[in-house]
């Protein structure tokens, strides 16, 4: 069954903070940031969920679920999923 994102979002807002972290997606972040400044406000969060998918919870706050961490091949891969979220 698919897994809603508002779901997920309430997952977040229950979760301690930070709730995971990932080293992979910091330095991805890093580097889109980096090269459009306007985005240096994002946060990105991870939560531990099965779930293959990211989204936008509020401005400049972007979700990503441990399963799609461990669904993506490289960081090119993340690098165009969390772009995406980000505008």
């Amino acid at each position: 069954l698919p897994v809603r994102a508002d779901f997920l979002a309430c997952s977040v807002e229950r979760a301690p903070q930070p709730i995971m972290s990932d080293p992979r997606l910091e330095r991805v972040v890093q580097q889109l940031t980096s090269a459009f400044p306007p985005l240096q406000d994002a946060v990105v969060r991870v939560i531990p969920h099965r779930a293959t998918t990211a989204f936008s919870r509020k401005p400049n706050q972007i979700i990503v679920t441990s399963g799609l961490l461990s669904l993506v091949r490289s960081d090119d891969e993340l690098a165009f999923v969390v772009g995406h979220e980000m505008g």
